[in-house]
């Protein structure tokens, strides 16, 4: 879970960097933050993995092909079903 976590935090970091809005940044920083916990719930193997390698994979493709429409499609979904699944755990506790 914590290499995950560094992983997943640099890709976000790296890919929302050259936005250049120091304030959207530190917006994103503080729920990277309070998301940690999703991290330590996919131990190597879990459900969760592949779709977050999905994801992910889907939003670099779409910036490979410049095409900025489907980059802001694919991570408008990673966003959704990351924070529905937050919102799922934050129920389960």
């Amino acid at each position: 879970p914590q290499q995950l976590e560094e992983l997943d935090l640099a890709f976000h970091r790296t890919l929302y960097g050259r936005c250049g809005n120091a304030r959207l940044l530190d917006m994103i920083d503080t729920f990277r933050r309070e998301s940690r916990r999703a991290y330590a719930r996919q131990p190597k193997g879990s459900e969760a993995r592949p779709t977050l390698y999905g994801d992910h994979q889907a939003i670099i493709e779409a910036c490979a092909a410049r095409d900025a429409d489907l980059a802001r499609q694919a991570l408008a979904q990673h966003l959704q079903l990351t924070t529905a699944r937050l919102s799922l755990e934050g129920e389960e506790e």
